[in-house]
């Protein structure tokens, strides 16, 4: 029985082994792919990535940017499209969805930050949909920071102020804003 159990474990170290050599050899490929992904990167910036407008289409609704602010946005569906070569930068990207939100897409890409204030909650989870779609994983992380759920954990009153003849404060937590 000893003997079985032990033929158990190192038939399942084993398997491990294999899954690890396996996971290692892919993360490998990856490493050499971003190794090769820095250096093209590198070298297209050297070659005026700032000067260079790329022409991006969303649903009929035409956007410009510049070939840094794409570069400066790894893993992104703009910039794994240049990368891979499936994007001719010399003409326009056109992409078949919706535009509504897309100012607010390149607004992130270029200052890694949105203002969301004025958004009904339904229009910000449409803009984290469209942030997953662009690969803006950030972005997406920083939206989901944005509206997180507030938790009330205490509340303490001190007494009842008034201004003017007007009280303006109660012992009631359902009377905050």
């Amino acid at each position: 029985v000893l003997g079985s159990s032990l033929k158990e474990v190192q038939n399942k170290v084993l398997s491990n082994r294999e899954f690890l050599l396996d996971h290692l050899r892919s993360l490998d490929k990856r490493g050499v792919k971003w190794f090769d992904y820095d250096s093209r990167k590198e070298e297209m910036i050297k070659n005026g990535a700032q000067d260079k407008v790329l022409n991006i289409n969303i649903g009929g609704k035409h956007f410009q940017t510049t070939f840094l602010t794409v570069l400066n946005n790894p893993d992104t569906l703009f910039f794994n499209l240049i990368m891979s070569n499936q994007w001719n930068i010399t003409e326009e990207l056109f992409i078949d969805r919706s535009y509504r939100h897309f100012s607010k897409i390149l607004s992130y890409m270029r200052f890694k930050e949105v203002y969301l204030g004025n958004h009904e909650d339904e229009e910000i989870l449409e803009i984290s949909k469209e942030a997953d779609f662009y690969q803006l994983n950030t972005m997406k992380e920083y939206m989901d920071n944005y509206c997180r759920d507030i938790t009330y954990l205490s509340f303490e009153f001190s007494g009842a102020y008034t201004s003017g003849n007007q009280t303006a404060g109660t012992n009631n937590v359902e009377d905050l804003n």
